[in-house]
């Protein structure tokens, strides 16, 4: 059994499958019921001779044969969609085996209707030219025996053990391998059909006029008669032939014009009377590659122009449509908000089998072709702009591998420069993956660090390898940037690349009071420095990296440090927060902003939008347990983002969302990261002015710290918690 993939279950449990399914099932109904009638019309009818009689028996044979292949699928339809509304963890629609066989059996239906047509019109033309002597039952026992053998050998589009492949994304979406003798099926249907229908109006035609020369001729005007009968009901079957055809083109011609403007649903839930599927995402080619050999596809044929022409329905490139920021979904919800308790359950219960991808990376020996298959890593730089400013990211990691190199490919960029930690005690094929990265990427780097224990020395290590090699690269980067491997960015590359000029060599850190419990075995030391509190994440220009490196004040902190309780949270604001003992470029005094804190009654921003930023610290936006209401979870007491969560996600000014899981409600990982590269691609006009008059970029500028224009932003420290503050601040 295989698990439908999130399309295929919109696809299958959408109202229209299901209102499709009942038509069907009424349409095989009413078909079963005509043939029994016609049946009963046809044996007792005597002007007909056997051997049509023995040819409409089969037409009709084959009619229902092709109505019981559909109707056993939307009866399948119905089934399985009954089993997802039960919460199945697994929905198995459909299988290739499961597609084989309704293709087979509408094939065969199709092939054998259009072969009927084919005998019925020459058996027709025999009976005009013969006349009476042409009544016997042997011509019809041989035109059926050839119709059986014509459609059992040339309606296999699957042949010669040829399968689908084991889950299909619908069962009219075939398999490129087929492509030819998909063409050449439905080629044989179109012009037999204009063959058939040129045939048979001429015999009509030619027997009403001998109906009308022979009005004194009892036998011959009987013949006559008979044929011109028959005739017009072969018309009517070869004619609503062609009118299904001619709607089939139709429909293809206005998905050409229209295919990106129409939903997938709602396209699907139209065209699936005609056969056929697109999305936005696929197209509609006449490409010199008529049967793709690369893509999976359906193939028509339309009259255009007085000739045939091909129209290759292609699935757009099979390879973009695994990556996995092309899986399709409904993120509109998650990322506008909704009020719609069904959306929200859906996509809180959303999930993708990550796993499978994380084993073949696993176990493939090359880690490259398999990052191509399912990943997308920009291979120019989107803008003159961005191509001019290159950015720096240090990463530690330690788990979750498709989940940090999705996070890598929507950072990065070719002019980026990476480098990526790993825990020592990850995984053996865990760091072997990581290690693997800079084969596939030039501009990334990894080294296996220590162990990365919470509150211990080794995250800060770990952070400071990668900051240190970045620093000492030749690579002109800008500013440098600090990742963990839960984050996901808030801001598309050319947004960070105008927030950074906007900084204007500005640091930004959270600042904080460093708690004394945190001194551990180091109380009563004195200290290089005065130590803060701040967050791990940090933004920091080029010339502030050069400093630090270099700086022996900066060894001597580290040594420091190394016996303190999470020193991580302790180094950023510390060696950016004493410029007159170290003085960093980008620094600014946090004394001053801890006087500010203590002496003004100010009320917090009460908008936090990139058009009014409303805090001093961008480089992170994390919730801790304390703060505010957290839809996700709580894990280590901070907020592990949930779908409820994205709406404000995507409005707020921070640069980082900290943390997302792929493990947890996997639609908010993937509708931020969805959203954050639609607007990568299509960017808007972004203005970062407001990030220019952040607090600590003022201050850096020279601005008093009681002349500033926004001291309110500077209240709130990244750990604060609303309940120890005074609810009746006045603003200043």
């Amino acid at each position: 059994m295989y698990c439908a993939s999130q399309l295929q279950i919109e696809v299958y449990t959408s109202i229209g499958q299901i209102i499709y399914a009942i038509f069907q099932s009424l349409v095989l109904i009413f078909t079963i019921f005509v043939t029994i009638l016609a049946v009963k019309t046809l044996w007792k009818e005597s002007i007909l001779p056997k051997t049509t009689k023995i040819l409409l028996f089969a037409t009709l044979t084959y009619g229902v044969l092709h109505g019981l292949a559909f109707s056993n699928f939307v009866a399948t339809i119905l089934y399985r969609n009954f089993l997802v509304t039960q919460n199945s963890s697994c929905y198995p629609i459909p299988t290739g085996e499961d597609c084989s066989n309704v293709i087979q059996g509408i094939s065969l239906g199709i092939s054998g209707n259009i072969l009927i047509q084919t005998f019925l019109c020459f058996d027709r033309l025999l009976a005009t030219i013969f006349g009476m002597k042409y009544a016997k039952t042997l011509p019809g026992i041989i035109f059926l025996a050839l119709v059986i053998i014509g459609s059992l050998s040339t309606f296999p589009i699957l042949r010669n053990g040829q399968t689908l492949d084991e889950s299909q994304l619908y069962c009219i979406m075939w398999p490129a391998k087929m492509a030819t003798s998909a063409n050449t099926f439905l080629a044989s249907i179109f012009y037999l059909s204009i063959l058939n229908f040129m045939l048979n109006m001429g015999l009509m035609r030619y027997n009403h006029i001998c109906e009308k020369k022979s009005h004194f001729k009892v036998l011959e005007r009987y013949q006559n008669i008979e044929t011109l009968q028959s005739t017009k009901m072969i018309s009517y079957i070869i004619t609503c032939q062609l009118i299904s055809m001619i709607i089939y083109s139709g429909g293809v011609w206005l998905m050409r014009q229209h295919t990106k403007e129409i939903s997938y649903v709602l396209y699907l839930n139209i065209i699936v009377w005609l056969y056929m599927l697109t999305r936005d995402n696929y197209r509609f080619s006449d490409t010199s590659d008529k049967f793709c050999s690369s893509t999976g596809s359906y193939y028509l044929f339309i009259l255009e122009s007085k000739k045939t022409t091909i129209i290759n329905l292609d699935l757009e490139l099979k390879s973009e449509l695994m990556k996995l920021e092309n899986i399709p979904m409904d993120c509109e919800s998650v990322v506008n908000g909704t009020e719609d308790f069904r959306k929200i359950w859906r996509a809180k219960n959303w999930n993708w089998h990550f796993g499978d991808i994380e084993k073949e990376l696993f176990e493939t020996e090359d880690i490259c072709p398999v990052i191509e298959k399912y990943f997308s890593f920009s291979k120019l730089a989107l803008s003159e702009e961005e191509k001019e400013y290159p950015l720096a990211y240090g990463l530690v990691v330690f788990k979750n591998i498709v989940q940090v190199i999705m996070q890598l490919s929507i950072f990065y960029q070719p002019q980026h420069l990476f480098c990526i930690t790993v825990d020592q005690n990850s995984p053996e094929i865990y760091k072997n993956v990581i290690q693997s990265l800079p084969k596939c990427f030039e501009n990334m780097n990894v080294f296996i660090g220590e162990e990365s224990e919470w509150g211990s020395f080794g995250i800060l290590k770990n952070v400071y390898t990668c900051f240190e090699h970045l620093t000492k690269s030749k690579n002109d980067w800008k500013y440098y940037q600090y990742l963990s491997g839960t984050d996901l960015p808030m801001r598309t590359n050319l947004e960070m690349v105008r927030i950074f000029k906007a900084l204007n060599g500005s640091i930004n850190t959270d600042v904080s009071t460093f708690e004394t419990n945190r001194y551990k075995n180091m109380e009563g030391v004195i200290p290089p420095m005065p130590i803060y509190k701040s967050s791990m994440s940090v933004v920091l220009p080029r010339d502030a990296a050069n400093y630090i490196v270099d700086s022996p004040k900066v060894k001597k902190l580290l040594q420091y440090l190394k016996n303190t309780w999470i020193p991580d949270e302790s180094f950023w604001s510390t060696v950016s927060g004493s410029p007159k003992l170290l003085p960093v470029p980008g620094a600014v005094r946090v004394r001053d902003i801890m006087w500010l804190r203590q002496h003004f009654k100010a009320r917090p921003a009460d908008v936090n939008t990139v058009d009014d930023v409303g805090t001093s610290y961008i480089g992170r936006y994390q919730v801790w347990a304390w703060q505010k209401d957290c839809y996700g979870k709580i894990k280590d007491y901070s907020c592990v983002f949930g779908v409820q969560d994205i709406e404000e996600i995507v409005t707020r000014p921070e640069l980082v969302a900290h943390k997302l899981y792929l493990a947890f409600e996997p639609a908010a990982f993937m509708c931020l990261f969805k959203e954050i590269r639609r607007r990568t691609l299509n960017p808007s006009d972004f203005d970062a002015k407001s990030y220019s008059e952040m607090p600590t970029v003022e201050l850096l500028n020279g601005v008093s710290i009681t002349q500033l224009t926004h001291p309110n932003w500077l209240v709130r420290d990244s750990f604060y918690n609303p309940e120890q503050e005074d609810q009746d601040r006045n603003t200043i």
